[in-house]
């Protein structure tokens, strides 16, 4: 009777160091804290990357009589619908048709210097 629990004994030590010491057993152990570090991980990127987005900006290349029309008009609708997200705009004013290039290129330069296509 002792040989027969000395060889069960043998064999359940043997089969649970083969078990505990294999990677399948150490996968399914730190599994758990794997995706917990990966949760909290991404969490952490989340908030950083949380930061408030700059005021939306609208630049329009217009004759001066069509320029201060839609000025006006977007005053308006703030005023009426009580809008007060709506969009800033930056008006270049083109005095000639044949012009409007050449103002579209400073109203750029003007309004995101570090964008800008136009190179000097």
């Amino acid at each position: 009777m002792r040989e027969v629990l000395r060889a069960t004994g043998v064999i359940a030590r043997r089969d649970f160091t083969a078990l505990v010491g294999s990677k399948a057993f150490l996968l399914f152990l730190l599994a758990p804290l794997l995706l917990v570090g990966l949760i909290v991980g991404a969490t952490r990127l989340h908030d950083r990357s949380a930061q408030p987005a700059p005021a939306p900006r609208i630049g329009l290349l217009l004759p001066a009589a069509d320029a201060g029309r839609i000025a006006d008009k977007r005053d308006e609708a703030r005023r009426r619908y009580g809008i007060d997200v709506l969009p800033e705009l930056e008006i270049a004013v083109a005095a000639h048709a044949d012009r409007h290039s050449a103002f579209a290129e400073e109203a750029i330069r003007r309004s995101c210097p570090a964008r800008s296509p136009v190179r000097s």
